[in-house]
């Protein structure tokens, strides 16, 4: 009972968002400097708020406060809480609150976050939650043992934890089968589950329809259609970006092209130069960021994936005035490295950059 306190502190800093102590709050921009042009100050505002964001649902998971994660789950559901890069808050709760240990997780931290999650079943057998936070827990501890290597680098045991915890996920899902509308993240667990056991095209095709129809504007849903329709996971090349701009062309168009956005700011990481190397709309991406904006006004991280994206698409005019709303301040995140944001950022002032204009990962 002495718990109870802190946890309810605990359950408003889930929800808000914000984060208890001075250690680790979101500092504040220091103003723009224009005595040099190659200064900048990392805005990591991002990270920081999903970390105490998960810090928060981890604490609440450890303190086995089981009530509390119940009452949160209905709550991010009901109300549709958002980041302040509009990211949802829902999805994070149980893909990185739940779904792994927080930072990088040892092996003992994984052994120790599943066997918590097992407990509130066990202590609340009726909690769709639970369950649905173990499968997703279950499939992270199968990646942990896979690996981020390359198929071919991947150790047979690393395939077999993966096959056998990822098949344990699948089976608690089914066991809440009945109850997934009470709960539609058990939809993206579910995508998460068929990217690992490679379903066939046509088994996640009918997942998809079930679970858009279930939850039929999730930015994450339809981000997680996206990846398993990548080419690196068997997906035919220009296969995301079509079913993203026929997809989102179903919603009402304002909040399609935020979904659509939403997409394309997932994809951006795994491309150098997303408009040249995909078929993704350049329009519709700048119509869904720009509304984003209007939402959060003071998102650092959607004001810079926007300036990037313009400046990949010859957009000079809209990066230069990002640029300067910006000021110095840099969401290294988005830019990837500081050599890559002062190259767009000459660019922008007075039309000269380093010879190798994107500097970042490849498909």
């Amino acid at each position: 009972m002495r718990l109870l306190p802190c946890c309810a502190v605990l359950f408003a800093l889930v929800l808000s968002g914000c984060r208890s102590g001075g250690t680790r709050s979101v500092p504040a921009a220091a103003p723009a400097s224009t005595a040099d042009p190659t200064v900048f100050v990392i805005d990591r505002t991002e990270e920081l708020e999903l970390d105490a964001f998960r810090d928060s649902v981890d604490a609440l998971l450890m303190n086995r406060a089981y009530d509390m994660l119940d009452s949160t789950a209905a709550d991010l559901a009901e109300n549709d809480r958002r980041f302040s890069n509009d990211v949802e808050k829902l999805p994070a709760f149980y893909r990185y609150g739940l779904g792994e240990p927080p930072r990088e997780g040892s092996e003992g931290l994984w052994v120790r976050q599943i066997a918590r999650l097992r407990e509130w079943h066990a202590t609340r057998p009726n909690s769709v939650a639970a369950q649905v936070g173990l499968a997703f827990a279950l499939c992270g501890y199968g990646w942990h043992a896979r690996g981020t290597g390359v198929a071919s680098s991947v150790t047979p045991e690393g395939w077999r934890l993966l096959d056998e915890r990822v098949a344990e996920a699948w089976r608690v899902l089914q066991a809440v089968r009945a109850r997934r509308n009470e709960c539609p993240q058990w939809y993206i667990a579910a995508h998460v589950v068929a990217l690992a056991q490679n379903w066939e095209p046509e088994e996640c095709e009918q997942l998809w329809r079930e679970a858009v129809a279930a939850m039929p504007a999730s930015p994450a849903l339809f981000v997680a259609r996206a990846h398993q329709l990548l080419p690196r996971w068997g997906g035919e090349p220009g296969a995301w970006e079509r079913f993203a701009d026929y997809e989102t062309h179903t919603l009402p168009r304002n909040e399609g092209d935020i979904v659509y956005a939403h997409v394309i700011v997932s994809q951006m990481k795994l491309y150098a130069d997303l408009l040249h190397e995909s078929d993704a709309d350049w329009p519709r991406a700048r119509s869904g960021l720009m509304l984003m904006i209007e939402r959060h006004p003071a998102s650092v991280g959607l004001k810079s994936r926007l300036c990037l994206l313009a400046m990949q698409a010859g957009d000079i005019a809209l990066g230069r005035r990002l640029f300067q709303e910006l000021g110095d301040r840099v969401a290294i995140n988005v830019w990837q490295s500081g050599a890559r944001y002062l190259h767009y950022r000459a660019i922008a002032t007075n039309g000269t950059g380093l010879a190798a204009a994107s500097v970042g990962p490849n498909r």
